[in-house]
């Protein structure tokens, strides 16, 4: 009996160990199990931030296109004004062309108007003249 008690207390004291062993290992495990947690919870974080960001410039991508888009549309729109107003400078300056042609055959006209002015006078004169001397010849 003392022999089964003491194989007994042999396997009693070896069952403590590895009991002991099993509660290290354990022990051990756990925290390896909360570290993973705690890097996982961390990762998570950094996960949910990575995403706002990518949110972010996706969001500021997307304005950026509009703006492109907008400054696109605004300078086929300036291209288009330019183009008509070269278009109404071109037809002013065919215009102003036009007229000052119109008052140089005019000017010419008013010279040659004053020209025979000038004769119908003189020739209005002489006969005055002719008049004054056919009155006092009668």
């Amino acid at each position: 009996m003392r022999e089964e008690v003491t194989h007994q207390e042999e396997l009693l004291a070896k069952l403590n160990r590895e009991k002991r062993s099993i509660a290290d290992s354990k022990l051990k495990e756990e925290e390896s199990v909360q570290a993973c947690e705690d890097k996982c919870a961390h990762l998570n974080k950094l996960k949910a931030r990575l995403e706002r960001q990518l949110d972010e410039v996706e969001d500021s991508w997307e304005r950026e296109k509009k703006s492109k888009s907008d400054v696109e549309k605004l300078k086929r729109q300036a291209e288009q004004n330019l183009k008509l107003t070269q278009e109404t400078i071109s037809e002013l300056e065919r215009t102003k062309m036009e007229m000052n042609q119109a008052v140089q055959r005019k000017e010419k006209e008013l010279g040659s108007l004053h020209g025979k002015q000038e004769d119908e006078q003189t020739l209005g004169s002489k006969l005055n003249t002719q008049i004054k001397e056919l009155q006092s010849r009668y």
